[in-house]
């Protein structure tokens, strides 16, 4: 099954920012290429397989620039530093 990832990220937004939850992501480090793997909108949790390793915080940026990529706003990783289960916060879009 092939994922839109603009369908993916207007649902993303629309959910998060309206609940004002968290996104869980739950990550697959040292992956070929960093792409979305899964998307579940019951539990408004994503799954992202990462092309950079879990060593000093490189997995962690790669994630959080894709994201903002991704999404066209800013986001903030709120716990979950160390583990492959991640929650960040999701900004107002820029202007």
């Amino acid at each position: 099954m092939d994922i839109n990832n603009a369908d993916v990220a207007e649902e993303i937004l629309e959910r998060v920012q309206r609940s004002g939850k968290l996104l869980l992501v739950r990550v697959h480090p040292s992956r070929r290429q960093t792409k979305i793997r899964a998307w579940d909108r019951n539990l408004c949790q994503l799954e992202m397989d990462i092309a950079a390793v879990p060593e000093k915080g490189k997995a962690n940026a790669v994630l959080t620039k894709e994201l903002r990529s991704l999404l066209g706003c800013p986001v903030v990783l709120v716990r979950g530093q160390t583990r492959r289960e991640k929650f960040f916060r999701i900004e107002k879009p820029l202007e």
